[in-house]
């Protein structure tokens, strides 16, 4: 697999949604504020294949007025799983949710679970996680670029968050319990371990805290150290890291012009976004082996496929379509939305 990290970037855009604003004193308010980074790029010697992906940050602003004007006194932020960048009072902070109150699996013995992708589990997967990684999707349109779809809710990650479940985004915690619901999504039963319960919002530290997540679901699937070039990340699995001063797990979905794979996670909210992008380099990657190994390759773009279909997406609609798509250039038409032609691009 092919892995080019000095990607050529072609546009950024930016949104950013005021969701709170607090007054905390004379002349002084508090805002929270979201802001949506999109980018478009392309690979040396690619630039005829465009990929694209999109990241959500969390931003609480301390301003105060000024004569006519008003004055950021602080602006914490946290992009560690993103791009690597923390504000200065966030920077001791760590990034997991150690100290949470389990709520009492230690009692459970081992055990394993038996499951294995199926072709439907497989894109309910891929596709929960592209629906509800938090950022929508953008439209790429015929004159080349793209347009932002209207972005009335679209800002705020948690407002496109799975309304069924309980959301920790705000709390910058969620990235574990959507894992989880993507798992459960494709077909991953519950026990009286790994569970959520939609009657009284609360779930088991199997399902919230990777750590626990994962000691849980590698008593039944392989757990390996990510490769140096990704040869062991497929869609349908999780991708990790977990130390002793931070974690977080991030869902792949698919890959990119050049094979590289991409994920959707929570806080920090991404979709698609390459591996070998940013933050996550130096990152002690890990996976767990829950979708089939039995991949093949095709054509010099080395597109990935498991052995039962070649999965689709619609890069217009999102939709997630079972047909055949071994390069992305096919005169494919979206059933749902009738895009043609590059619009269909492969997952794996």
């Amino acid at each position: 697999m092919r892995i080019h990290i000095g990607a050529d970037f072609k546009e950024v855009f930016h949104n950013i949604e005021i969701t709170d604003v607090q007054i905390t004193g004379t002349d002084q308010v508090f805002v929270l504020a979201h802001e949506t980074t999109a980018v478009w790029y392309s690979y040396p010697g690619m630039d005829d294949k465009t990929d694209h992906f999109a990241y959500g940050t969390w931003h609480r602003i301390d301003l105060e007025k000024h004569n006519n004007s008003w004055l950021i006194l602080k602006d914490s932020y946290d992009e560690r799983t993103i791009t690597g960048a923390v504000s200065s009072d966030l920077l001791e902070e760590p990034t997991n949710v150690d100290g949470w109150q389990r709520m009492g699996s230690e009692q459970y013995p081992d055990r394993s679970i038996t499951f294995s992708y199926n072709t439907l589990g497989l894109k309910m997967a891929i596709k929960y996680a592209i629906q509800y990684c938090g950022l929508s999707a953008t439209q790429r349109l015929s004159n080349g670029y793209v347009a932002w779809r209207d972005y009335v809710g679209y800002g705020a990650n948690e407002s496109n968050y799975n309304p069924a479940y309980h959301s920790f985004g705000s709390q910058g915690v969620d990235c574990c319990n959507f894992v989880s619901q993507i798992l459960y999504a494709a077909g991953v039963p519950m026990d009286e371990i790994w569970f959520y319960d939609d009657i009284y919002y609360y779930s088991s530290y199997e399902w919230i805290a990777v750590n626990d997540f994962v000691s849980y679901f590698e008593q039944s699937f392989s757990r390996e150290d990510v490769e140096t070039n990704f040869g062991n990340v497929f869609p349908g699995n999780p991708v990790f890291w977990d130390t002793d001063s931070e974690d977080h797990i991030m869902f792949c979905v698919g890959y990119d012009s050049a094979g590289c794979p991409v994920i959707c996670c929570h806080t920090n909210d991404a979709y698609r976004m390459p591996l070998s992008f940013a933050g996550y380099l130096n990152r002690p990657l890990e996976t767990l082996l829950i979708a089939s190994e039995n991949l093949h390759t095709h054509n010099s773009y080395q597109w990935k496929a498991n052995s039962m279909y070649h999965f689709s997406m619609c890069t217009v609609c999102d939709y997630i379509h079972y047909q055949s798509v071994h390069t992305p250039d096919l005169n494919n038409c979206c059933t749902v939305c009738g895009a043609q032609g590059p619009f269909m691009v492969p997952l794996n």
